[in-house]
């Protein structure tokens, strides 16, 4: 089902496959690939003028990420990297394209996209599968009761 509304409420990641691994493809230090491994998100998601908004509590504060299907919007990931972020749906599949935006010869700029797709399970769960430049990690959301 095709529908933003589906995505909004409390969320508690009951599994995370293959962030260390991919992580350390995007170039990310051992102690930060431990410590970013270690936190189990929490997001809550709700719809604001048409625009999914995704709030995780994370030890360094709060993370807003917007899934804005009316436009493309500017983003920083927790590296620092500066991205062009595309967001549409490709059947029941909420897909995210993130495009570097930092000059080209940055250790920072990434050389492909990163592209996310959620999606809601049979039960109702979300689903979530990130990948870069071939590699992967993927999380299980369930609803949560707060």
């Amino acid at each position: 089902m095709r529908s933003l509304e589906g995505f909004a409420g409390c969320w508690r990641c009951a599994c995370t496959e293959g962030m260390d691994d991919y992580l350390r493809h995007l170039g990310v230090n051992a102690f930060s690939r431990t410590l970013a491994t270690s936190i189990v998100p929490v997001p809550t998601i709700d719809v604001v003028d048409g625009r999914l908004r995704i709030t995780t509590e994370t030890p360094f504060g709060s993370r807003v990420e917007w899934l804005n299907l009316h436009a493309v919007e500017a983003d920083t990931d927790p590296q620092g990297r500066n991205f062009s972020k595309v967001v549409r749906w490709r059947g029941h599949l909420l897909v995210s394209t993130f495009r570097s935006t930092d000059d080209p010869s940055s250790p920072l700029a990434l050389k492909g996209d990163i592209v996310t797709q959620r999606w809601l399970d049979d039960r109702g769960d979300m689903r979530q599968l990130t990948t870069y430049d071939g590699v992967s990690f993927s999380r299980h959301f369930q609803r949560d009761s707060r």
